[in-house]
């Protein structure tokens, strides 16, 4: 693919990123004040959708990873992302801090995605865990809202 194409999807999936974090965070601090909720969902649904968020974040941030390969004006990543497979692998590896090593990031855009992403990652674990748990706290609980 020519790399006008990957820049302007990371450029959207960067956006999206943005956009699902801010949402998901903005959800929990909404409970967390009591607020009330701008749409009723069962409890189930809420960790589902949390789920697809973050599945949907780590293909999202692997088409971020080819647009900074397609802006790196150096070799961006230790072995070229081949395609779409390789940065959602990388993707993957990076957001679950697995890290094998395969790939590593070795210029300035590839590293700073890298961190944010990982920064990431624990943030969508904090959520969810948060969900969680904010679910199994009050046993007279009717599993909607909140």
């Amino acid at each position: 693919m020519p790399w006008p194409v990957y820049v302007l999807a990371g450029f959207y999936a960067f956006g999206r990123i943005n956009e699902l974090v801010f949402a998901f965070y903005s959800d929990a601090l909404d409970r967390l004040e009591g607020k009330k909720l701008r749409i009723e969902i069962r409890k189930s649904e809420r960790i589902v959708l949390l789920g697809i968020g973050y599945i949907e974040t780590i293909v999202q941030f692997g088409l971020v990873h080819l647009a900074a390969q397609a802006l790196s004006p150096h070799r961006a990543y230790s072995h070229p992302l081949r395609d779409a497979f390789d940065a959602t692998y990388f993707s993957v590896m990076t957001i679950t801090t697995t890290g094998f090593g395969d790939f590593a990031p070795d210029s300035l855009l590839p590293r700073l995605v890298t961190m944010y992403e990982a920064v990431i990652g624990i943030v969508f674990l904090a959520l969810a865990l948060g969900s969680y748990l904010s679910f199994t706290v009050k046993p007279d609980d009717t599993g909607v809202g909140k």
